[in-house]
């Protein structure tokens, strides 16, 4: 068993992973963002 392989395998697939969480996560940063605006406009009288 080479370890550093291991390691090196592990590494990248939590960096993947936590990009993937990451991109995902702007994107409904934003929807919401939008969402509060829209409601902002529906609910101002």
């Amino acid at each position: 068993m080479n370890w550093n392989l291991l390691i090196i395998f592990f590494s990248l697939i939590l960096i993947l992973t936590t990009s993937m969480m990451y991109f995902n996560f702007i994107p409904n940063i934003q929807k919401s963002i939008i969402i509060k605006k829209t409601m902002k406009k529906n609910w101002s009288w």
